[in-house]
């Protein structure tokens, strides 16, 4: 499964209702104002809710190597029984720390990793777009776990509501929205100096595992307006991008298909010099870990570490992100430009 489509659908944990959706059906005088819920309704919700806790429920999706992912996991303090499934493996914790430790070891390298929150709403909700009902359900949903508790986002669901108050909910999603948002965040930390290799979009499927180094692939296209159809080649379609399968070098025919189009180049880094014939060539940066504390969304990741060239003096990084947004979260991110900032 795709991973932003990972982070919209959600399992939740509340008793089933059918619900025969359609029309709103109203039960009730028709004297009442047209701006309150009437005896009983069903409709979509649109409601706000905060993160209030997480749950000792982990899940790795998409897992690589699963002995090596149980056997580092069931060895560390708190874990207490590591389950496999075909695509993706479930961890019980005895406490939040545990989750930390796992998705600090395994996400991005092992599998995505996301932890069982448990979402509270804020206040009341809106049916249909017009009647203010009152929302009191929790919901369990997935996340990762470096998201802040107390942070808010939007969710939408099939609701039944009696009496003004919403009984039952099933079919609940992340309402979001990608977007570009521009932070500033101070440089904590500078590694030693690296050669940085550009890849053209054309060539990324040519690199190789090179020893002592690590690769950075692209596989977003940016388009100028949401495509409306997902050709066999593309992983994920979204609002003005599309996610393409790593073996796709093919400008020529996406652009046939989708458009005007921009290829974001990959990256070779490497601590020692290599040759890697098909680069546009070798630069000499550093990685600057820039914090994303100070940023006015709560962010997935503390920090976000960037290529950094001839701006040792620098003392913050500007940064352009193409992100996901629901409410005040941030639930993914791709970084598509940086400069540094001299105070």
């Amino acid at each position: 499964m795709d991973k932003q489509t990972i982070y919209k659908f959600i399992a939740i944990g509340v008793a089933a209702v059918v619900l025969f959706l359609g029309d709103i059906m109203l039960f009730g005088s028709s004297a009442q104002s047209q701006q309150e819920a009437k005896a009983y309704m069903i409709g979509v919700l649109d409601a706000q809710y905060s993160i209030e806790s997480y749950k000792g429920i982990v899940e790795i999706l998409n897992p690589i190597n699963f002995s090596q992912i149980k056997g580092n996991v069931s060895a560390m303090p708190g874990v207490k029984k590591v389950y496999e499934n075909p695509t993706e493996i479930l961890i019980t914790t005895d406490n939040e720390s545990a989750s930390m430790d796992i998705y600090r070891f395994a996400n991005g390298k092992y599998g995505t990793v996301l932890s069982k929150a448990v979402l509270t709403p804020l206040g009341n909700g809106t049916l249909n777009g017009t009647y203010a009902v009152n929302v009191s359900l929790p919901l369990e949903v997935y996340l990762k776990p470096t998201i802040g508790k107390g942070s808010s986002m939007n969710i939408r669901a099939e609701a039944l509501v009696v009496d003004g108050s919403v009984a039952a909910m099933q079919n609940a999603v992340i309402v979001s929205e990608r977007k570009r948002i521009d932070l500033v965040g101070p440089i904590i930390n500078v590694s030693e100096k690296t050669y940085s290799y550009e890849i053209d979009f054309t060539n990324r499927a040519m690199v190789e595992d090179y020893p002592n180094a690590t690769a950075e692939i692209s596989n977003i296209v940016y388009l100028n307006s949401t495509p409306l159809a997902r050709k066999g080649y593309v992983d994920w379609v979204g609002d003005s991008y599309i996610i393409v399968k790593g073996n796709m070098t093919n400008e020529t025919m996406i652009t046939e298909d989708y458009g005007n189009a921009t290829f974001p180049s990959s990256y070779v880094k490497s601590a020692a010099p290599l040759n890697i014939s098909f680069a546009k060539g070798a630069k000499e940066v550093v990685m600057a870990d820039v914090s994303l504390e100070n940023s006015p969304y709560q962010m997935p990741d503390s920090t976000i570490t960037v290529s950094l060239e001839n701006g040792l003096n620098a003392t913050s990084m500007a940064l352009v992100l193409n992100a996901e947004i629901s409410g005040n979260v941030v639930l993914d991110y791709i970084l598509i430009g940086s400069s540094p900032v001299y105070s």
